[in-house]
């Protein structure tokens, strides 16, 4: 069994901060095997399939070899200091992922109610940020709501994601 927790970098890409690489190691001290994933919804969107990444630190002391990176990666330049600092404490991990039949079917929902608009087309962060961190509604028919979705007050392109107006 693996242990481990996720967050995502909007935008940012897949890799991990400070503070990502100070949670990873204390955990990685007192749980093995402990993973951390990182998955970016904005990159996941607009290149229309998963920017995911998983990661471990290297144990305190240890000096990694010097190596080009493995795979070309654009991180934004607000965070490009915090990235360079870190980016030798810690390695990634291959990834590989399936859909079931379901995951499909859930996708399709999410793609039909909330994606139909291009990532490119909306202006609206807060959008963005709500489809993803409030994607608890289910479709019609699979059970009440977790909790109701939430978007930008103004002119929202969603209805269904507007909040509710005062009464």
């Amino acid at each position: 069994m693996v242990i481990g927790w996720y967050h995502s970098h909007p935008g940012y890409g897949c890799w991990l901060s400070g503070i990502d690489v100070n949670t990873q190691f204390i955990n990685q001290q007192y749980q093995e095997p402990f993973v951390a994933i990182v998955i970016d919804p904005i990159r996941t969107i607009s290149a229309g399939k998963v920017d995911i990444g998983a990661f471990r630190t290297y144990p305190k002391g240890y000096k990694p070899p010097d190596e080009p990176p493995s795979e070309y990666q654009t991180i934004p330049l607000n965070k490009i200091e915090d990235f360079g600092v870190h980016c030798k404490q810690y390695y990634s991990l291959d990834v590989t992922y399936f859909k079931s039949s379901l995951d499909t079917k859930l996708f399709d929902v999410f793609w039909n109610t909330y994606w139909k608009v291009p990532v490119s087309t909306i202006w609206c962060a807060d959008l963005i940020e709500g489809c993803f961190a409030n994607a608890t509604t289910l479709p019609v028919g699979w059970g009440p709501p977790l909790r109701r979705p939430v978007c930008c007050p103004a002119q929202c392109p969603y209805p269904s994601l507007a909040p509710p107006k005062p009464v």
